[in-house]
Order: C-alpha cells, then sequence, then structure tokens
C-alpha cells in the first residue's frame, strides 16, 4: 500500500542518533550519535524489529574550529561491502575509523586516519567492488581511497578530480 506502519522503538542514546545504516546481509543496524560521539551495532530481526545493542564505542577527539568541533561528532557510520568493517566519520575529531565487526557484534579498532585539521569528515562509500572508497568532507574536495580487505585498512588517497563516471554527494553550504 506504500503506507509507513511503526514497528517498534528504541532509544540506543540520549541526544539521538545522526546516521543509521544496515548491514549488507540486513542482519544488523548500524548508528553513529553526533552529540555524544558513539556508534552503536544492534541485531536487526527478520521481522524488522531491533534488538539490544552488541557493540558500543566512544570516540575521542577534538579538531581547530573549536565551534564546530569541540568534541567527537559521529556523522556517519558505513559497512564494508562484505559487512566484515564499519567506517565511521568523525566530523568533530577529523577522523575516519575503521572497527572490525566482531562475531558477537562487537567492534575493533583497526585503523584511524586524520584527516586535514578542521576538513570534518562527513560520509563515506565504498565502490560496489570493495576495493575503493569515496569520502566528502563539509570543507574539502572529495577523498578517494584504496582499501585492502585483508588488513583491513586504507593504504592510499587521491582528491577525486576525474573524468567519466560521477561521485554523487551532497554539499553542505553556509
Amino acid at each position: 500500500s506504500g503506507r509507513l506502519e511503526k514497528r517498534g522503538g528504541f532509544a540506543p542514546t540520549a541526544n539521538g542518533l545522526c546516521h543509521v545504516s544496515i548491514a549488507p546481509e540486513q542482519d544488523r543496524l548500524f548508528v553513529s550519535s553526533y552529540t555524544e560521539g558513539q556508534v552503536c551495532v544492534y541485531p536487526l530481526w527478520p521481522d524488522g524489529t531491533v534488538g539490544k545493542a552488541t557493540g558500543r564505542v566512544t570516540q575521542v577527539g577534538s579538531s581547530v574550529n573549536y565551534e564546530r568541533q569541540e568534541g567527537s561528532h559521529t556523522h556517519s557510520v558505513f559497512p564494508s561491502v562484505d559487512g566484515k568493517v564499519l567506517v565511521v566519520c568523525d566530523l568533530g575529531a577529523d577522523t575516519l575509523t575503521v572497527y572490525r565487526l566482531k562475531e558477537d557484534g562487537d567492534l575493533e579498532r583497526c585503523q584511524v586516519w586524520k584527516a586535514p585539521p578542521g576538513s570534518g569528515p562527513r560520509h563515506f562509500e565504498f565502490h560496489p567492488n570493495g576495493k575503493w572508497g569515496y569520502l566528502n568532507f563539509d570543507l574539502q574536495p572529495v577523498t578517494e581511497f584504496i582499501y585492502d580487505a585483508a588488513t583491513p585498512v586504507f593504504s592510499s588517497m587521491a582528491a577525486v578530480c576525474k573524468g567519466g563516471k560521477w561521485a554523487l554527494v551532497d554539499a553542505k553550504l553556509n
């Protein structure tokens, strides 16, 4: 019918959420809290309801823009194509953090990439081939990464200024 029906609800953090994503297997829900700098993992049941948190991390950090970056602000969380890692964009700390998703749903930090000061990492997306990733910022060009699923870390990056295919991003203009 096209109608939305409320199935339940949950309050993972005191101050609400900024971003929600779903594992490729559709069995886990990933959420980020901008104000609390948290990332949480929840089981997602076949009927669409959400279970109790199995993983939670609180990011720490700040950066040069004291009005907007006085503390960690996890803007978004994205699973890899194979669902084995999560990439967290922290606008407040100017970081891109890679977490390994453990079998029990907990998170293990693998890599922290420090973005240029004041750039504000905002959203990340994996290419469907799982080898590349793209990051956009509030105040910088889109950056391209090469991802090694075996380690799992990002091995290089370059600003995206290439012809051919398009990378669509949203832009926040002040």
